[in-house]
């Protein structure tokens, strides 16, 4: 019997173990912490004067993460903030933007590119609110959404200076999933994991007196 001597046989426990890490590389490999949502396929747009605590005039990009503004001022989080703080808002997110803070340029720009870009508090990230008008629109961002460890591809196109709390963007959204099946590397692993078992079964088997 294949698994006659488990509990006491050296070799098929150290089987189990090698099994048991197979399995946990395998599936670990396919959990990454971090996701990228590439590209500017979603857009957003809050009009001036609209109340930034109505749904319509949040982005919920993530259940963590709602990005509106108020009348004036900058952008906040409207999942756990009611307005902007300096230096914090949006809570829970942090930010990265093409050519400022030490940051590449196009086009080597992008959320793919995260861990090689410098990521600050939203209004540090654009120099500071004085420099904050002329540096947003058309400028190449990424989100870091810390919560779920998300990275996002954003474009500003509008900033309204004048009162009421208008802006526009355009950001990546969340890829397809792939599932785990369909990735033909999964199943030659777990193929290889069981013979391994298999053939040192046998052999603790035959040394031992199936």
């Amino acid at each position: 019997m294949l698994c006659k001597f488990f509990p006491t046989s050296a070799p098929l426990r150290a089987c189990a173990n090698i099994l048991s890490l197979c399995f946990i590389w395998i599936f670990s490999s396919y959990t990454a912490a971090q996701e990228v949502w590439p590209g500017f396929d979603f857009e957003f747009q809050k009009a001036a004067l609209a109340p930034p605590l109505e749904e319509q005039n949040q982005d919920r990009i993530t259940n963590s993460t709602w990005i509106t503004r108020g009348d004036s001022a900058g952008l906040f989080n409207a999942k756990s903030e009611t307005a902007f703080t300096q230096s914090v808002s949006p809570a829970g997110t942090r930010w990265a933007f093409s050519g400022l803070n030490g940051n590449p340029v196009d086009p080597d720009f992008s959320a793919a590119n995260y861990a090689n870009l410098t990521f600050s508090p939203w209004r540090e990230s654009l120099g500071g609110m004085g420099s904050l008008q002329t540096n947003i629109v058309n400028r190449p961002g990424v989100i870091h959404i810390v919560a779920e460890d998300i990275y996002v591809d954003i474009l500003f196109s509008e900033w309204g200076s004048g009162g009421g709390g208008s802006f526009s963007y355009s950001r990546g959204s969340e890829p397809a999933a792939v599932p785990v099946e369909s990735i033909p590397i999964a199943p030659v692993w777990v193929g290889a994991c069981l013979l391994l078992f298999t053939a040192i079964a046998a052999a603790a088997n035959r040394t031992y007196g199936a």
